[in-house]
């Protein structure tokens, strides 16, 4: 949980899987959209968690409220994330929602928006290769 009980009040939900032999683990999180700071925190949780963890495949998605440029998916990418989409999710030609992964073998990825129309976000989808 992020900034429980607080004003924003925000979470991740994690899945960690086995499959063929490989630890994964599946992170899903809605990052604040309140400013910079209360984001880089989340994200600082996020990756302290992660650096406890050791998976073979760890997917990190969500809408994280920052354009692919900012400073809140740098720092994401700079702990080995790749983000393999690059059409918007959002309105007026927005990235703000993500699927990112980091992985210690090789993967196919392929992405795409499949809806536009349900909410103001579109559907992201990601399939992995292993």
């Amino acid at each position: 949980m992020f900034d429980k009980d607080g004003e924003d009040e925000r979470g991740a939900l994690i899945v960690e899987i086995e499959y063929n032999e490989k630890n994964i683990l599946i992170l899903n999180t809605h990052l604040t959209n309140f400013d910079h700071k209360r984001r880089m925190e989340q994200i600082y949780q996020i990756r302290n968690y992660l650096d406890k963890k050791d998976f073979d495949l760890i997917i990190l998605c969500g809408d994280m409220n920052s354009i692919p440029s900012s400073k809140e998916l740098q720092c994401i990418r700079q702990h080995g994330f790749i983000d393999y989409n690059n059409n918007p999710t959002y309105e007026e030609g927005l990235i703000l929602d993500y699927i990112l992964s980091k992985s210690k073998f090789p993967i196919k990825v392929k992405s795409k928006i499949l809806v536009q129309s349900l909410s103001d976000h579109h559907c992201l989808q990601n399939s992995f290769k292993i």
